[in-house]
């Protein structure tokens, strides 16, 4: 009775203690006619149910003190300098224009409450009033702490920049081999008769296109109306897949001698920086349009691959 006792209350401390949650957005890329507000970005990309990099990264965070202090701010602001700021709450701008690039969602008990800021968070922005506050002391970034000043500090440019790299260099598919054979042109029946039985896991109806996904050993092929292979995801480090000599495990030191442009930038995959702090994705692409290569170096080791055909 004691041990349940003990057990209930610390079951009990444990969600006393979560009593906030800060949720922070940050608007890296800008469409040419897109929204003013990374508010909207978000909420259509929601919508879409879109996956992998999304023009938004985001942060969390459980900090009570700072989910606080961002209250008070927001109530400070309208003590400082206001200037017009036309991104309101609709889709465009109007007036004097201007985006908002970062937005704070924070929830303590059962308030909740959201800041809008501008790129550099030197401006808090009230979207209704179609106005902004000037923070001429940087008293917000001072008050940032943890993994929430670590995400607006961070500098994605580099990044952003290589995701764009127009001379990108390309590389022979033949750099990628399963047992010995690159498999670019290969069907479902021919593969099942050299390697063994795939075993299907999902059917996927992709913008009319029909894919079949099957698994063996561990890794996962994607056949297009269940004929043509059109990707290979390697997670087996023994399943026989290799990176021109390079496997699973293999160390990141390898790839910045081999491929040094695609290890120049980080590819932002993932909306959540915690995710893109703890595995990195690079690309390589294969000559003539002939298909990809993304591969996750975590832990200073080759985690994963994906071969695109």
């Amino acid at each position: 009775m004691r041990h349940l006792y003990l057990l209930l209350l610390f079951s009990y401390a444990a969600c006393f203690s979560q009593k906030a949650k800060i949720i922070a957005y940050r608007l890296l890329v800008e469409d040419d006619d897109g929204p003013c507000s990374v508010k909207i970005y978000v909420e259509e990309y929601r919508k879409l149910g879109f996956k992998g990099f999304s023009w938004y990264v985001m942060a969390e965070s459980d900090d009570e003190k700072l989910a606080e202090r961002l209250l008070s701010l927001k109530k400070e602001a309208k003590e400082w300098s206001g200037v017009p700021h036309g991104c309101g709450n609709n889709y465009g701008v109007i007036g004097a224009g201007g985006m908002i690039h970062n937005m704070i969602v924070v929830e303590k008990e059962e308030f909740r409450d959201t800041l809008f800021t501008t790129a550099d968070n030197n401006r808090i922005v009230f979207p209704e009033m179609t106005k902004a506050y000037i923070d001429e002391k940087g008293v917000f970034k001072e008050s940032l702490t943890g993994i929430i000043k670590e995400f607006f500090e961070f500098d994605f440019t580099k990044d952003i920049e290589g995701m764009r790299m127009i001379d990108f260099p390309s590389e022979n598919p033949d750099i990628v081999l399963f047992k010995s054979k690159n498999l670019k042109g290969f069907t479902k029946d021919k593969f099942e008769k050299q390697f063994g039985k795939l075993t299907l896991v999902d059917k996927v109806n992709n913008y009319g296109r029909k894919e079949f996904v099957y698994s063996l050993n561990g890794d996962i092929y994607t056949f297009e109306d269940d004929v043509r292979l059109i990707s290979v995801e390697v997670n087996n480090p023994d399943s026989g897949w290799g990176i021109d000599g390079l496997s699973i495990g293999s160390k990141q030191e390898l790839f910045l001698e081999k491929y040094p442009e695609s290890m120049s930038f980080n590819v932002i995959s993932s909306k959540k920086f915690e995710d893109y702090k703890k595995e990195q994705l690079h690309w390589l692409r294969f000559n003539e349009s002939e298909g990809s290569i993304g591969y996750w170096i975590k832990d200073g080791v080759l985690n994963r691959f994906v071969i695109h055909y």
